[in-house]
């Protein structure tokens, strides 16, 4: 019989922590579109991930200064 899991080894994961790794995730996926098109426009990139133009513009404020566009 197998033991059930227990909270260490599937530690709870808080709202932030998803917030945050969706984020991530959303910025991966915008500099990767950035790269492979060359340029995207804010409303472009608000409209493709669902997000608003403000949260557009927070993401790539963050992946320009983390040095990962310009």
């Amino acid at each position: 019989m197998r033991s059930q899991p227990t909270n260490a080894q599937f530690p709870d994961v808080t709202l932030g922590d998803r917030r945050q790794s969706r984020q991530q995730e959303r910025q991966r996926a915008i500099c990767e579109a950035v790269m492979a098109e060359g340029a995207i426009r804010i409303e472009q990139v608000a409209e493709r991930f669902g997000i608003s133009v403000m949260t557009a513009h927070r993401d790539l404020d963050e992946l320009e200064g983390r040095g990962l566009l310009r």
